[in-house]
């Protein structure tokens, strides 16, 4: 992997576990909305830097999840759970951003913030190992 795209990897490898430290807090204080849009986006992150290690990539959001479910979803690289996840925090987010008057409650946004932190905790260990396959220190 050349230099410039091992950074930008592990840079959007950052910006994943920020943006689900943003969910965490959102949750904490109680807008669960904004918590949702978070953990999506922090899935959302850590599947471009996926996208990225391997030069894929998509200018939608629809073409991103395409991709993970085409190259590593229905080859088996990652169980079908997760997949199923990375789309239904998809909608979750639609609904929370433009839906009029939804409002996810405190349980509902819990769940949806723990499945985001196993869904980027997964991808980042599949990250870090192909980093270290090729002699790549993160």
């Amino acid at each position: 992997m050349q230099n410039s795209l091992i950074e930008l990897v592990k840079y959007k490898g950052e910006k994943a576990s920020q943006t689900l430290q943003a969910a965490e807090t959102l949750y904490r204080e109680g807008f669960y909305n904004s918590s949702v849009n978070r953990s999506y986006y922090a899935c959302f992150y850590i599947v471009t830097a996926l996208l990225q290690m391997y030069n894929l990539s998509s200018a939608k959001h629809s073409g991103v999840r395409g991709l993970f479910n085409v190259n590593f979803i229905k080859k088996g690289i990652f169980d079908k759970e997760i997949g199923r996840f990375y789309s239904e925090v998809f909608n979750k987010r639609q609904e929370s951003d433009y839906e009029d008057y939804k409002e996810f409650s405190k349980e509902e946004t819990e769940e949806i913030l723990g499945k985001a932190k196993l869904f980027v905790k997964e991808l980042r260990e599949f990250i870090n190992k192909k980093l270290v396959k090729n002699n790549i220190k993160e």
